[in-house]
């Protein structure tokens, strides 16, 4: 009679790492968020569809899964002619522009997503994204290992808006359920722009939403001025401001723009072109890159 394996008694396999190639943003976008550090939280579903619909694109999402679980989402547009098959990540440049992964992602899942990035582009443009990026760190040391290139531009450094000072005025203080229920039109009054409209319509995901907030100053002689905050964990980061509102010089991690280019003429390519690419200015005020 065959004797029963006790389950210790099977072999067990290491845990698998895949990626899934989507068709557009995938909703497992908001799952992984949800796994991220809380600083990655605010990239969601509805953040990078906001960029779609601001810029344009058609977008795909590279999904990573470990051990049956999702782990990374990186979400794409392809940029420039289709046979150079470049593309960047869709978002805004305040506070970031980045992927969510999970906080106990592991290489693998992130030498996963770079063979499958190998298969569908020649180079991908990420930033800006801060020196302590762990998400970042960890693809960038994946894509070391797999022989690409990566090439780097710092982001000068712009004066962030200070907190309004409410002088002259009342200060008046809006969380995200009064910013969608006319907040945003209120700030729109003082000064409207690409910027506003992106987190007006990322602010269609409630939990988006709960993470904004707003000063909005009133004076007697001058007209209102407003500071757009995001709350990333234990930082809050200004995403906007309108009306004149003062600023203060810029500080934390340093902010770098990326150009990470896969092995093979590619990277040949990329190292002769890198000196024009390094030399072009990088322009922080833009709600999504196009190209620069």
């Amino acid at each position: 009679m065959t004797k029963p394996m006790l389950l210790a008694e099977f072999t067990r396999l290491p845990p698998a790492s895949r990626a899934c190639p989507l068709d557009g943003l995938s909703a497992a976008i908001d799952l992984v968020a949800q796994s991220a550090p809380h600083s990655h939280r605010f990239l969601r579903y509805q953040y990078y569809a906001a960029a779609l619909a601001l810029h344009g694109g058609a977008a795909r999402t590279m999904l990573v899964e470990h051990d049956g679980n999702a782990v990374i989402a990186l979400p794409f547009v392809r940029i420039g002619p289709a046979a150079a098959r470049l593309a960047t990540v869709p978002g805004v440049d305040a506070p970031f522009r980045g992927f969510p992964a999970a906080h106990d992602a592991p290489d693998a899942a992130f030498d996963t997503l770079v063979d499958a990035l190998s298969g569908e582009l020649n180079a991908l443009r990420i930033g800006p994204v801060g020196e302590d990026d762990a998400a970042f760190a960890a693809l960038r040391a994946a894509v070391a290992r797999r022989g690409w290139i990566a090439l780097e531009r710092p982001v000068p450094e712009t004066p962030l808006p200070s907190a309004v000072d409410a002088a002259d005025g009342d200060e008046r203080l809006l969380d995200g359920v009064a910013l969608m229920a006319g907040g945003f039109d209120a700030l729109a009054r003082v000064e409207d722009g690409a910027v506003l409209a992106f987190w007006r319509d990322a602010a269609a995901d409630s939990v988006l939403a709960a993470m904004m907030s707003a000063a909005v100053a009133p004076r007697d002689d001058h007209p209102a001025t407003f500071t757009l905050h995001l709350d990333a964990g234990g930082t809050r980061h200004v995403i906007a401001r309108g009306g004149g509102a003062a600023s203060v010089p810029g500080a934390g991690a340093a902010m770098r723009d990326w150009l990470l280019v896969r092995p093979g003429l590619p990277a040949l390519l990329g190292r002769v072109l890198a000196g024009l690419w390094l030399r072009r200015p990088v322009d922080q005020a833009s709600p999504a890159w196009s190209g620069g």
